[in-house]
């Protein structure tokens, strides 16, 4: 009998119609936050606006974006890894120009792109190491973003941190100063953490064939599929309809 071949680094495979299901839920769960968010901006939703759900809710949505990123870089060079960064932090800069321009009390600075692409590039730098540790530090690394999720806020592992580190206001690396504002921040600490977990755990399943398990196209992977198209543009439809809905309601 002929020796099963695994899928190496970079190989040419069918699409994991799973993977891109779980993106696309992840795509319509992004939505619905932000349509959600736009309309609490003129009706107060009080399930919505600062309340445990919307945290929670805002949180597994961005966790399951770093996670999905870093399974799929699992199948990329580094050198393709690090030119999918780049594109997505030249996006992300897009973003940052376009929102101090129209919206400057709602400006985004590092935003979701800006962290997805650091972290991409950090991976990609160092992911001919990171293939060499086991499974096990998949679970280390998601733990380390777990201790460091609030570094941001000058917080590490229940420890306050030396306020120094946050006075050069380095907010791409996590240390923002006490003036910095952004609507949507992702530094690469603690997020770059979650992303190299992502990577391990994918290239560990990818050892065990689970990605031979392709699942069937449906809707929902067709979303997950145009996810980056979805991100940049949907708030442009969102924000539209929302005006949209002022006009007809006229909200007091």
């Amino acid at each position: 009998m002929p020796k099963k071949l695994h899928c190496s680094e970079d190989c040419a495979m069918k699409r994991n119609h799973l993977l891109d299901t779980w993106r696309g839920l992840t795509v319509i769960a992004m939505v619905l936050f932000h349509f959600a968010y736009d309309i609490n901006l003129y009706w107060q939703l009080s399930w919505y606006d600062g309340t445990t759900f919307t945290t929670w809710w805002q949180r597994s949505i961005a966790v399951s974006f770093f996670w999905i990123s870093g399974m799929t870089a699992s199948f990329l060079t580094g050198e393709k890894n690090i030119k999918r960064g780049l594109k997505l932090t030249v996006l992300g800069v897009l973003i940052t120009l376009v929102t101090t321009w129209i919206t400057p009390d709602l400006s985004i600075y590092f935003g979701v792109l800006n962290g997805l692409g650091a972290s991409l590039v950090v991976v990609g730098l160092l992911q001919q190491h990171l293939r060499r540790l086991p499974a096990t530090f998949a679970v280390f690394f998601a733990c380390l973003y777990i201790g460091t999720y609030t570094i941001p806020s000058g917080v590490a592992f229940g420890r306050e941190l030396p306020q120094r580190l946050y006075a050069l206001n380095l907010y791409p690396l996590g240390f923002p100063n006490s003036t910095f504002t952004s609507t949507d921040y992702f530094p690469l600490l603690p997020w770059v953490l979650l992303l190299t977990a992502g990577f391990i755990f994918g290239d560990w399943i990818k050892g065990k064939d689970y990605f031979g398990h392709y699942g069937r196209p449906n809707l929902i992977s067709q979303i997950g599929r145009k996810s980056l198209l979805i991100y940049v543009t949907h708030q442009v439809v969102l924000y539209g309809l929302t005006e949209l809905l002022v006009l007809i309601f006229k909200p007091v």
